[in-house]
């Protein structure tokens, strides 16, 4: 078989005169654009939005009542791993049918700590960790 190429009468000839030359693009500089800095930016909405998606994870998983489980949740450009604290509140109660005294779990206390933020290139935000956790204790999470 051939593979060369052959011309034909039908494929355009170029002129003389026409050169090709490769133009640089004004638009790729290798810096981030401003898209890139609105999908960086962090605000209160957004912070509610990373709360409820780690309570939605942590309501998914089968281990939610134990202290120290470790969730990560991708946002935006982020991954957030937080640490779930949990302990349960307890009461001696009287067994009528045993006749004896049991624990009885009456409620619990859990709470979210962020841990780290990351974006998808592995660096970390420390002004992102700092605004999570405020946004925690200001509103009790």
């Amino acid at each position: 078989m051939n593979t060369q190429y052959l011309t034909t009468t039908t494929s355009p000839a170029l002129p003389v005169t026409e050169e090709l030359v490769d133009i640089p693009s004004e638009h790729i500089t290798g810096e981030r654009g401003k898209w890139s800095r609105i999908r960086s930016r962090l605000t209160d909405v957004d912070f509610k939005l990373i709360f409820q998606a780690i309570r939605e994870a942590i309501d998914k998983d089968v281990h939610r009542d134990q202290d120290g489980q470790i969730y990560t949740v991708a946002y935006k450009i982020y991954d957030i791993r937080a640490i779930h604290h949990y302990e349960p509140i307890t009461e001696m109660r009287y067994d009528v049918d045993f006749g004896c005294y049991e624990e009885v779990q009456i409620g619990c206390r859990d709470s979210i700590e962020i841990l780290n933020v990351t974006d998808i290139d592995g660096r970390i935000w420390p002004g992102h960790l700092a605004s999570l956790r405020n946004y925690a204790k200001q509103n009790n999470l």
